[in-house]
């Protein structure tokens, strides 16, 4: 194998290591167990400005909140928000909810899933307190 091949494979597999490291997860103290568990899939770039105010305005209280220690939580954090929903940002196992969601290719974009099945999606800053917190407090309950 020449130099080059070697090279190349190593930067492969240095990228993905890397990509994966954008997608975290931020442990939630309660999960429900079966088909019913809620999932809240946060969107999000370092080089967006509203996904800055999100997570400086509201974050805190949402991973602090009672609503919270109730479901399963995933941020996905790209470093450019034009890459925020391709693949190599995305763990496999949430790809499905990224393809299957109606969400516009925003950010913040928040999916919302109720046991395998995306129940709704939003996008932009405004939608958090309009539409995915209310949502989020209803689900839980």
């Amino acid at each position: 194998m020449g130099r080059l091949a070697v090279i190349a494979i190593i930067l492969l597999v240095v990228a993905n290591a890397a990509s994966a490291l954008f997608a975290t997860s931020v442990p939630s103290r309660f999960k429900h167990e079966g088909d019913d568990k809620f999932m809240v899939i946060y969107v999000g770039a370092d080089d967006c400005m509203p996904c800055k105010q999100w997570r400086k305005t509201f974050r805190e209280g949402f991973v602090n909140s009672a609503e919270f220690k109730k479901l399963e939580y995933h941020e996905l954090i790209a470093t450019e928000l034009k890459t925020a929903f391709d693949d190599e940002n995305w763990p496999l196992n949430l790809r499905r909810y990224r393809d299957t969601s109606k969400a516009p290719r925003g950010a913040p974009t928040w999916i919302l899933v109720r046991g395998q099945t995306v129940v709704a999606s939003a996008a932009g800053l405004s939608a958090w307190p309009k539409k995915v917190w209310p949502m989020v407090m209803e689900s839980v309950r």
